[in-house]
């Protein structure tokens, strides 16, 4: 849609060299994506849930090489993974762009996930459509053909068909249930633990914590007492440690990357 702007009507929201953020105006669309990080298509677009999981997929990316690294535009959106899977309606529809899913572990569905060409024609209902995706993806998901208007049931039913076609090719799960449950290490914490002087009754509130996330948060606060930015830095400390080791979840996102790299190897 931004490609088929005039640069009057692009404006750009990004952070500016003191932190806050700036808008520049009048801008031309591929100056716009240049801006934000977003490729055209001549890169495939992996969209993940959040900055963590970008940055995790980024340097196991980068462990291979620069020439390897430029192949992807690591993009995450507001929202997480609901909005994402909200956005598969837009994605399914397009033509030319090279476009990926990420999501995290704890995305990955009960269900097995619905192969359209498996399902009985009689199956291929809008109603039953409707139920498959809805369970796939935990959460309702609206198709609006047209602009949003009056539909028939064989349009919404063409793009069910599409979303599940894209969702069956196009996503995948990370091997972590959360970034933070990848990269957290008793280890790494102890030493810092005795590096900073953490006292003991803080090292057990942080051990009492019921996920990883608000054990980095709590981390975060004891080593710089709520800094701003702290949170990153630390896991940012943790995600060296981790992409040092080149354990089975390293691999196994290499794996996941070389074969979305394979499968548009042959697009233009």
């Amino acid at each position: 849609m931004v490609e088929n702007l005039p640069k009057e009507a692009i404006k750009v929201f990004c952070e500016g060299s003191n932190g806050k953020s700036e808008v520049i105006s009048n801008v031309s669309p591929r100056e716009a994506f240049y801006q934000i990080g977003h490729s055209l298509p001549d890169k495939i677009n992996i969209v993940v849930e959040d900055e963590l999981a970008k940055k995790i997929v980024t340097a196991v990316a980068e462990t291979a090489g620069s020439a390897y690294n430029s192949q992807f535009n690591l993009t995450y959106l507001p929202g997480g993974a609901s909005n994402i899977k909200r956005n598969i309606t837009v994605y399914s529809n397009e033509d030319s762009v090279k476009r990926f899913i990420l999501f995290d572990g704890d995305q990955k569905p009960a269900v097995p996930i619905c192969v359209l060409e498996d399902l009985r024609q009689a199956d291929v209902t809008k109603n039953n459509l409707q139920q498959i995706i809805d369970i796939q993806c935990g959460q309702a998901i609206k198709f609006f053909p047209n602009g949003g208007g009056d539909i028939s049931d064989s349009s919404e039913v063409l793009l069910m068909k599409k979303f599940l076609v894209f969702y069956k090719k196009n996503v995948s799960f990370l091997p972590f249930t959360t970034p933070e449950e990848l990269l957290w290490d008793d280890a790494i914490a102890s030493g810092l633990y005795t590096t900073f002087s953490v006292k003991s009754d803080v090292q057990e509130q942080i051990s009492k914590c019921e996920n990883k996330k608000e054990k980095f948060e709590k981390l975060a606060e004891a080593l710089t007492h709520g800094e701003n930015g702290s949170i990153k830095t630390l896991q940012s400390a943790f995600l060296q440690a981790w992409i040092r080791k080149e354990d089975s979840y390293f691999l196994a996102i290499k794996t996941t990357l070389d074969a979305i790299r394979d499968q548009f190897s042959n697009l233009s």
